[in-house]
């Protein structure tokens, strides 16, 4: 009987070491699953800003080529309104030489009346004359 006492406490701690066995290689599958989750939250960090810095740096460039093509924009814009001035004022100077003009030929057209006139007299003129030689 006593021998199979000590082999039921053999048994026994059998049994123990077996779940202090198991015990222990849980506790280590733990330490690793915790460490395992440390890691992926660093990668994930570490993942989360490598994307923010490339958005970031998308944005920028975005903005970049925003501020460029307004300044294009602005100096088309610019160049336009600098050419329809130019536009302007070269009619205003063609306005301007025309009225001249008409002034000029406001001013005279009495004078070229009264010289047509005078040429019609002298016309006159020497058809008489003519007329008393053939005579």
């Amino acid at each position: 009987m006593k021998l199979k006492l000590k082999f039921k406490e053999q048994e026994i701690e059998d049994e123990k070491n077996k779940a202090k066995e198991l015990e222990d290689h849980n506790d280590d599958l733990t330490k690793k699953a915790k460490k395992a989750d440390i890691a992926r939250n660093m990668v994930m960090k570490s993942l989360e800003k490598s994307m923010q810095e490339r958005v970031d740096q998308e944005k920028k460039n975005q903005e970049h080529a925003m501020e460029k093509l307004k300044r294009k924009v602005n100096d088309q814009e610019k160049d336009f309104h600098d050419k329809l001035k130019i536009v302007k004022n070269s009619g205003n100077d063609n306005e301007n030489d025309l009225r001249a003009k008409l002034a000029s030929a406001e001013e005279h057209g009495p004078k070229v009346k009264s010289l047509e006139s005078d040429i019609e007299l002298m016309a006159k003129h020497n058809k008489l004359i003519l007329d008393s030689k053939d005579e």
